[in-house]
């Protein structure tokens, strides 16, 4: 728990010190160069942005229950590399045991703070590290936790643009990653500190056909980006420790201008997290490109010349 509160501290103190001094150049909604790194579905991304996810949703059949939800986030930039967002969600639990009654409600909301230290466009390479506080606001029949969470967390993206022309087919490869701690404040319970890592593999072919080799691919196919996300969720302690919770997501994203729209399967890992496929997806909106005049940086300081 120190640990988490001190990290939170230091990224706090230097994204404030990033609202009075721009330390890395952003573009909107996810560009390193001329790689353009859409939203996942799963997985918090690098970028600070003027977006909005309206709705989210997942369909979750567990070893117990069926469970559907849908959520809403919106992102505000407040600088061009430092934003706020908030996140709801309302499920719906319904047991597969009959005599068990049903649940539905709203889950805690989340607040962050996410800032962007570092973009670099020859590289195609992104680093992002977020502050996260989840409420108890929600409803505790469908709220995981019953007490309020801190969370930090450290993401990145690269794209391999950057790989030697002889290997031009992988180029329109791109990673993202993320690595979080998520502990819990004042908790009374066992549980404990919950490690988060993600994964997400993608292939674009937008940059395939624009930066590569135009392989005739039409509209609006050639806005697809196919991938897979990983999640894992690992208790570090409690009564549960060293149980991890793995999914696998394949799909995809289609991204034109101003809307992003994602649907990807999801597949259990392991035993303990089950052995139904469930399914999640998204509508999300580039805000700052809708309305440009409306939605900008609060205080749009100009950045320096790109890395």
């Amino acid at each position: 728990m120190i640990r988490n509160i001190l990290l939170c501290a230091v990224i706090m103190v230097c994204a404030v010190a990033a609202s009075l001094w721009q330390a890395a150049p952003v573009r909107a909604h996810g560009f390193a160069g001329q790689r353009f790194f859409p939203e996942p579905i799963v997985m918090e991304d690098p970028f600070a942005a003027d977006e909005m996810n309206l709705p989210s949703f997942s369909y979750i059949r567990g070893k117990d229950t069926r469970e559907l939800s849908f959520g809403v986030e919106l992102q505000k930039r407040i600088t061009p590399n430092v934003g706020v967002s908030i996140a709801g969600e309302y499920a719906m639990i319904n047991p597969l045991d009959p005599t068990e009654p049903n649940h539905s409600g709203y889950v805690n909301p989340e607040f962050a703070l996410k800032w962007t230290p570092l973009i670099n466009a020859p590289h195609e390479a992104v680093i992002g590290l977020q502050v996260s506080l989840g409420s108890t606001l929600g409803n505790h029949n469908v709220s995981e936790d019953e007490h309020s969470t801190l969370g930090t967390q450290f993401s990145f993206g690269k794209g391999m643009g950057d790989l030697p022309p002889s290997l031009g087919w992988l180029k329109p490869v791109a990673i993202e990653g993320a690595v979080g701690l998520e502990d819990p404040i004042g908790a009374t319970t066992p549980e404990g500190t919950v490690l988060h890592t993600n994964l997400v593999l993608q292939y674009s072919i937008l940059y395939l056909q624009s930066f590569i080799r135009d392989v005739g691919i039409p509209w609006p196919l050639s806005r697809v980006f196919p991938q897979v996300e990983f999640g894992f969720d690992s208790l570090l302690s409690g009564d549960e420790r060293g149980r991890t919770t793995a999914y696998a997501y394949p799909g995809f994203v289609w991204a034109g201008r101003s809307i992003e729209i994602g649907l990807e399967a999801q597949c259990p890992l392991n035993d303990y997290t089950g052995d139904n496929v469930g399914v999640v997806g998204m509508l999300h909106f580039f805000l700052d490109d809708m309305m440009p005049t409306v939605f900008r940086p609060i205080f749009d300081v100009a950045p320096p010349e790109p890395v």
